[in-house]
């Protein structure tokens, strides 16, 4: 359900209404990147002014899911990204930083990923 506006005014006894619907924001788009080790890959996200309880990760061994709101814009912020390679779901953590979120997975082969997906 879209947010809407309303506009109420009193003419001559006659009450007129006016709604208009408020665009809702699109996603931010933010590049997120990734660096890895043998054993760990390691996605950032640079977002400044975060907690980490506005931030929600969902990860499986195949998928993660990250989801916040975007502090300087209000924007909601989503990745969704079936990896690569399978990761151990259980040991996946996540830090935030003054300007990062930062999401180490565990990997389940001593892989070089050349990409997340």
């Amino acid at each position: 359900q879209n947010p809407v506006t309303m506009i109420a005014s009193i003419e001559k006894g006659k009450i007129t209404t006016n709604v208009t619907p408020v665009p809702s924001l699109p996603p931010a788009k933010i590049k997120h990147s990734f660096y890895q080790t043998d054993s760990i890959v390691t996605i950032q996200i640079p977002i400044k002014g975060l907690k980490k309880d506005q931030v929600q990760i969902y990860s499986t061994d195949t998928t993660i899911n990250i989801h916040t709101k975007i502090p300087s814009s209000g924007q909601d912020y989503s990745l969704e990204i079936d990896l690569a390679y399978p990761v151990d779901s259980s040991r996946t953590n996540f830090n935030v930083t003054g300007s990062n979120i930062e999401i180490k997975l565990y990997k389940r082969q001593a892989i070089q990923w050349t990409s997340l997906d």
